[in-house]
């Protein structure tokens, strides 16, 4: 009897998210105060044509056009408009036993944390990073998933349209990382020499002036003593 073929889950990563830009204190025709592009791309910005069949974009009622569909890359929607609203992005995969994947992205047009009056003219980005994972893939399907993303790969990227944000995906650097934990090292170690410096100033003060850790104590008992006489005194006076 032939072995059984194992089954294995192939991941794709993602990246999906928007970038709108200020358009000025002169607002434009239809009343846009922004510009903004909602997409879906590789992790690097591979291209996702290979595993995917189209890409739908829900948008705002209000939008110039609110249901748009990509069927080739780049899976990406450009439109204005002066509100933020939830988008939601769905992606239909060419195999057809993998069920669509619905995505929810909030679209901002102004820096978190900012009133809606604030400007800037620095592009607002706001992505985020997810996985679509092919689950139980036969070795087979499995290689064609990966012959098909390798092709992808090879073939000679097409330049993503000009746009402000050069780099709106952080790369994750982990001797970055480590660099950063040391500094954070340091700095907690300075803070405790200098704690340890100024309680060995008052132990001297203490010990100059004759002050005991007992005579310490003692006066703050004695001080929690008179404080509970007094209150006692209080309630014997109103009785």
């Amino acid at each position: 009897m032939g072995s059984k073929e194992e089954s294995t889950d192939v991941v794709v990563p993602i990246v999906f998210g928007s970038r709108a830009v200020w358009l000025g204190s002169t607002v434009s025709v239809g009343g846009f105060s922004h510009k903004w592009s909602i997409y879906v791309c590789g992790l690097d910005g591979e291209d996702l044509s290979w595993c995917v069949k189209s890409v739908v974009f829900q948008l705002h009622p209000s939008c110039e056009d609110p249901l748009v569909i990509k069927e080739s890359p780049p899976y990406q929607v450009d439109q204005g408009g002066w509100g933020e609203f939830e988008a939601i992005v769905r992606i239909n995969f060419k195999r057809p036993e993998a069920s669509p994947v619905d995505l929810y992205h909030l679209l901002r047009l102004y820096p978190p944390g900012q009133a809606l009056e604030a400007r800037t003219t620095e592009p607002v980005v706001s992505e985020s990073y997810d996985e679509i994972v092919f689950r139980g893939c036969s070795p087979s399907v499995r290689d064609a998933l990966f012959a098909a993303s390798t092709r992808a790969k090879a073939k000679k990227a097409t330049p993503p349209p000009a746009h402000a944000i050069s780099k709106p995906l952080s790369t994750f650097s982990e001797t970055d990382e480590l660099t950063k934990l040391a500094k954070a090292h340091d700095f907690v170690r300075g803070e405790l020499s200098s704690l340890q410096a100024r309680l060995a100033m008052v132990e001297t003060h203490m010990l100059e002036e004759g002050i005991s850790d007992d005579v310490v104590a003692a006066a703050a008992n004695n001080g929690s003593s008179d404080a509970m006489g007094e209150g006692a005194a209080a309630e014997e006076k109103t009785a």
